[in-house]
């Protein structure tokens, strides 16, 4: 009779050991890409109030749990449906943000190319208009010597040294 029941325990233990309460998705979670940033930033933000809402329902469920004798098993269960809610969120963020960043890098390439246009088109222009001709400077317009000598300006410059020294 001990026999038995030794083995109808140990049968027991080992098909609880095998069914587990806690899941793992076995398919990649999807996202719907968005057709504009506002769709984006409106997704974001609900993903902002969702990863809110999983941290919030975590925290209830692990007080909870301190509560019970099988505190570790409850723990688990909490961690783990946080986890799969955090790993939907997550993706959402990935998939909006790549986008946004998509969108800004596009932006960036047609300002370049815009840019690049207007200069090759400035420089065709430049090329096709002739080379104005530089007119010879009149002689009055040449560069005119200095009122005063190097000389004259020591002079002048040791007599204020001199008169600041005599006040």
């Amino acid at each position: 009779m001990a026999g038995r029941f030794a083995l109808s325990v140990s049968i027991m233990l080992a098909l609880g050991g095998c069914a587990s309460s806690l899941t793992t998705p076995t398919s990649t979670v999807t996202v719907a890409p968005p057709q504009s940033v506002a769709d984006a930033d409106a997704a974001l933000a609900q993903a902002t109030r969702e990863r809110t809402a999983l941290e919030a329902e975590y925290a209830r469920s692990e007080a909870v749990c301190y509560t019970k004798f099988f505190v570790n098993n409850c723990l688990d269960e909490a961690r783990e449906k946080r986890r799969l809610g955090l790993v939907r969120v997550k993706a959402v963020e990935a998939v909006m943000e790549r986008y946004k960043r998509q969108v800004s890098v596009d932006a960036r390439d047609r300002d370049l190319a815009k840019a690049e246009a207007e200069f090759q088109a400035e420089e065709a222009r430049r090329a096709a208009e002739p080379v104005p001709k530089r007119e010879p400077e009149p002689e009055s317009a040449a560069p005119q010597p200095p009122a005063k000598t190097i000389a004259q300006r020591r002079a002048e410059r040791d007599e204020r040294v001199q008169a600041a020294a005599t006040e």
